[in-house]
């Protein structure tokens, strides 16, 4: 249940998240989520801090050194194939490393056991839309499988542009696929390409972005010891290209990563989960044409990433749990990072609940400030918060959430265009979230 998880939590799924078309409209309904639109995308806030969390599929994260905020948010993801979305609000580095900085969304795809067959669907609309899409599942004898496809074309929703000149078309194409035997082994990848055509305002020139990450992974589970061993290896490609003008900026950054995860319940009441990683990334492939000139930045430039966890979930008593949790990263290019958690959830009178949490996270520099100033330090978040809680049967649940995030060396850019550290500084901010179903075929919300 959401309220014994030991953290802010929102879960979209069913026919809710059948509503949204992108990743940001279906966000835009969480707690402490804003979003921002420029003239190329959302820009979305989570906690007051922009394009701050990580983006997970399958247990590989859509973030690497070659960037940090160019997850997929718009119709470059479909929501067609996706079962469930797990937002968790607040720091994740303890168990999932850099990027998971002011939260966490868990991408959950369909199983083919829950389809069972094929479905094809089509859509057309205003701006010469038209899209396409296909999946197919099964499910037989411990196996299950799952496949997905779509394409989509559209002209935009942005005028053409003053010169006489006709704006191209946006196009997205994405195939998602996954087989796994019983709860033992998976093999699971997602491929996508898109180019999305903007208009810059000012100048009234056109010029396109196509920043799609893809990725296969595989990971075995097994029994050890009165626990659970899974081992998990994946690969992930994130492909740039930022075309404005005379301007082009390219990286092809591959990143590879092995993982090994134990979890086993000590003495009934502790449940006990370690672990260790190593992370390997190639970011070599970073270029930049400017009127004709080709610079090729980092003709040598690989890094990679060790880390160890520890997390301890611990039923006290029957109504009060804790949660303890530390993370040692040693990056190869900003040295080591601990990042703790800290956590106690309290049930009482009858439906309350009072969770009062810390958390640490950082996120390294992308590459793409990197080049501009190499001394850049990594961003850290230091947070807060407490959540008071009712919930009565699957009827009414109501949270009132308040935090304080210590943000300390945000990197951005000063007045004169130039990438710093900035000092620190902090946010306080309130949550509060309802929702009830006075009918089974009815549910109602507020945040």
């Amino acid at each position: 249940p959401l309220q014994r998880a030991p953290a802010a939590v929102t879960v979209l799924q069913g026919e809710e998240l059948k509503k949204y078309k992108t990743l940001a409209e279906a966000l835009r309904r969480v707690p402490g989520v804003f979003i921002d639109r420029n003239e190329l995308k959302e820009r979305i806030y989570m906690r007051g801090v922009p394009d701050s969390f990580l983006v997970m599929m399958d247990g590989v994260p859509f973030s690497s050194d070659a960037s940090t905020i160019d997850y997929p948010r718009g119709r470059e993801l479909s929501l067609e194939y996706i079962e469930k979305i797990e937002i968790i609000r607040g720091p994740g580095s303890a168990l999932w490393g850099p990027d998971a900085f002011s939260g966490i969304v868990n991408l959950v795809p369909v199983r083919g056991d829950k389809l069972q067959g094929v479905q094809i669907a089509g859509e057309a609309g205003s701006y010469h839309t038209r899209g396409s899409s296909v999946q197919a599942g099964f499910a037989r004898s411990g196996w299950e499988g799952f496949v997905f496809g779509s394409g989509l074309q559209s002209e935009g929703f942005e005028h053409d542009l003053h010169t006489g000149d006709k704006r191209k078309d946006d196009h997205f194409g994405e195939v998602y696929a996954r087989i796994s035997y019983k709860d033992m082994f998976e093999l699971s990848g997602r491929y996508s390409e898109y180019r999305d055509y903007y208009t810059e305002p000012a100048f009234l020139l056109q010029g396109s972005e196509f920043k799609p990450f893809s990725f296969v992974q595989a990971t075995l589970t097994r029994p050890v010891a009165q626990g659970t061993l899974s081992l998990q290896g994946w690969y992930q490609n994130f492909d740039s290209f930022e075309d404005y003008d005379t301007t082009r900026f390219e990286q092809d950054n591959n990143q590879w990563a092995a993982e090994a995860k134990y979890d086993r319940t000590v003495l009934r009441n502790h449940n006990v989960t370690l672990g260790t990683s190593l992370r390997y990334n190639d970011g070599s492939k970073t270029t930049l044409r400017n009127l004709g000139t080709h610079y090729d930045y980092f003709p040598s430039y690989d890094t990679h990433l060790i880390s160890f966890y520890f997390q301890d979930k611990w039923k006290l008593r029957d109504n009060f749990e804790t949660t303890v949790g530390i993370r040692y990263d040693n990056h190869s290019e900003y040295r080591r990072r601990f990042s703790p958690r800290l956590g106690c959830n309290y049930f009482f009178l009858n439906g309350f609940n009072l969770k009062l949490l810390y958390g640490r996270a950082f996120r390294t520099p992308s590459l793409a400030v990197v080049i501009e100033n190499p001394g850049l330090r990594p961003e850290q978040i230091d947070s807060y918060e407490a959540e008071l809680g009712y919930h009565y049967k699957n009827i009414v649940g109501v949270t009132f959430n308040y935090f304080y995030n210590n943000l300390k060396d945000i990197i951005e850019r000063d007045a004169t265009g130039a990438i710093s550290n900035r000092k620190d500084e902090n946010i306080k901010g309130v949550e509060a979230a309802l929702t009830w179903h006075p009918h089974q075929s009815l549910a109602l919300f507020a945040s």
